[in-house]
């Protein structure tokens, strides 16, 4: 199971980097090395080629700029609770999206692998609102690889009649 975690959380995480690193380097094989334990992610350089034996090899490309669009709603059951609704778009195959909670420890995680060919997804999950802002990162990848990503918060008092 600690594999599978470690997988999932490396795939986020190329997620998240691909969709962050620099258009210089699109249509280049992008090198990167992933530690599950702290999280981290370093690129692979000329200077440092090879993984250290407590990260995992990940690469990607970034070549085709087409991704998925993410479109979000959210809508209060109760003064404590609200739903998201997402709605996953792409021209050709959503491969999967991911919502993650921020500011977890360890991190929460809700991954969702798609069957191939789908184009549309719909979705909702109910969330909490706590007594602080909560963040939340919602990641889409299609099949070439492509990523889309919409950060959020939901502050405490979104719930709360006015």
């Amino acid at each position: 199971m600690r594999s599978d975690v470690a997988r999932v959380s490396a795939a986020a995480v190329a997620l998240l980097m691909a969709a962050i690193i620099p258009c210089q380097l699109f249509g280049e094989q992008i090198d990167a090395c992933f530690n599950p334990r702290s999280g981290s992610l370093r690129l692979r350089t000329d200077s440092a080629p090879e993984c250290r034996g407590s990260e995992l090899p990940i690469s990607w490309n970034s070549r085709e700029i087409t991704p998925p669009v993410i479109e979000r709603t959210l809508t209060c059951v109760d003064p404590f609770d609200l739903t998201l609704g997402l709605t996953v778009w792409d021209d050709d195959e959503v491969a999967f999206f991911a919502i993650q909670k921020q500011g977890t420890d360890p991190a929460l995680n809700y991954v969702y692998s798609v069957e191939p060919g789908v184009q549309l997804v719909e979705y909702e999950i109910t969330i909490g609102v706590g007594p602080n802002e909560e963040s939340y990162l919602v990641l889409s990848s299609d099949m070439e690889g492509n990523v889309s990503k919409d950060l959020f918060s939901v502050p405490p008092d979104f719930c709360l009649p006015p």
